[in-house]
């Protein structure tokens, strides 16, 4: 039996912004932004009609990779 793994990075994650509006490092509590939920949601689905099933799925303890992991469990 193969063992295929799927390395996904989370999606798109709200910036905040400085005075002069340049965006800002986020930290691990950055969560994603509507756009990085509904990009993660686009791969979940694209994943499931390609039959993709996962046995295990690991994260890194980042906000944004646990909101990622969570959009794609629950859509699979």
């Amino acid at each position: 039996m193969d063992t295929i793994a799927y390395l996904i990075r989370h999606g798109e994650v709200e910036y905040q912004y400085d005075k002069e509006g340049r965006k800002l490092i986020y930290g691990r509590d950055a969560h994603l932004s509507d756009e990085g939920e509904k990009q993660i949601a686009r791969l979940a689905q694209k994943l499931k009609k390609e039959g993709v099933r996962f046995d295990v799925l690991y994260t890194s303890p980042y906000r944004r990779a646990i909101q990622s992991a969570y959009i794609i469990f629950s859509l699979l």
